[in-house]
């Protein structure tokens, strides 16, 4: 499992040791080809890197990098059945994809949906893709959730959140790889301090603060 501490996303190791060695290989059997596979093998490394963050005292931060594509209101059916606030991260796949936990809690429930591979930004894919929901009761006694969607170049979601796992808000959950989204659900009771549009960082942004 991925921790602070790796320059580099171990979830990514497998596919970095097999493409440095095709790269290898290309470049023995072919010039153009071994240029090719060495761009990809690039690409892998700043793919799953993972930069340190600066993880703030209080707040609901955001879980992954990317960009605001939406914040409204919607209905958290995997746990709590009730209407919700939700922001929904998009992740690029230029964006960092080491997922952190957005607040401080215990995970009570987690659900895996097999599904379809639409488009991250696509609205239809919070509720038709592949993804893994995760219900966590903070340490305020909230209950929030955040959901990895993974989208049609994410082919693969890795979440090690179980439930009765204790996890501090920054740290290191899980990844999704090449491009996805992230939902989070939060209760009426807090102010979201984001817009549409704005970059977040994974550990660092503010998403959203319990009303005074």
């Amino acid at each position: 499992m991925t921790n602070d501490s790796d320059k580099i996303a171990r979830e990514g190791y497998i596919i970095l040791l097999i493409s440095a060695a095709t790269a290898l290989i290309g470049m023995i059997a072919n010039l153009y080809l071994g240029a090719f596979l060495a761009a990809w093998l690039a690409f892998c490394l700043y793919f799953f890197r993972n930069p340190s963050r600066t993880i703030p005292a209080s707040g609901v931060i955001s879980p992954a990098d990317g960009k605001i594509i939406f914040i409204g209101r919607d209905t958290e059916k995997d746990f709590l059945n009730r209407d919700m606030q939700r922001i929904t991260i998009f992740m690029s796949p230029f964006n960092v994809h080491v997922n952190r936990s957005p607040e401080t809690g215990v995970i009570k429930n987690t659900k895996h949906h097999i599904g379809k591979f639409l488009a991250a930004f696509d609205e239809r894919a919070s509720t038709e893709n592949e993804r893994v929901a995760n219900h966590m009761l903070t340490d305020s006694g909230d209950d929030i959730v955040f959901v990895q969607i993974a989208g049609w170049f994410a082919r693969r979601i890795v979440s090690y959140a179980k439930p009765s796992a204790k996890y501090l808000r920054g740290q290191i959950f899980g990844v999704i790889k090449f491009g996805s989204r992230m939902d989070v659900f939060l209760p009426d009771s807090y102010q979201i301090q984001v817009q549409m549009n704005q970059k977040v960082t994974a550990g660092e942004t503010v998403l959203a603060k319990p009303a005074s």
